[in-house]
């Protein structure tokens, strides 16, 4: 669950500012702020920060002169289900320990 939507705003394809609202209200403050091309991004699940680029529906990070995508951080439901997947892993592995004699 999200208590707050945080959003980038857009200018170009440069994250101008990072701000925590509503859609409609973000993106109105990036149209006044930036120009009437500017829009607001969602970004509550993205670790993106103001510098970063945004072209075609994605976020990246120039690093050491080469551009990385920056991907999402996983929901919570998906990351329930990573711990589940890891969790059954180790409950296989220790039941072959224990029929192994160990």
């Amino acid at each position: 669950m999200v208590a707050h939507e945080v959003y980038a705003l857009i200018s170009g394809r440069d994250v101008m500012n990072i701000v925590v609202g509503d859609y409609y209200n973000c993106n109105e403050a990036a149209k006044t702020e930036y120009g009437a091309s500017s829009f607001a991004v969602e970004i509550t699940q993205y670790p993106v920060q103001i510098g970063d680029e945004y072209l075609n529906g994605v976020f990246s990070r120039l690093v050491d002169g080469e551009y990385i995508r920056i991907d999402p951080y996983p929901t919570e439901s998906e990351e329930i289900i990573r711990l589940s997947d890891a969790l059954n892993d180790v409950e296989l592995a220790l039941v072959e320990l224990y029929e192994g004699g160990l």
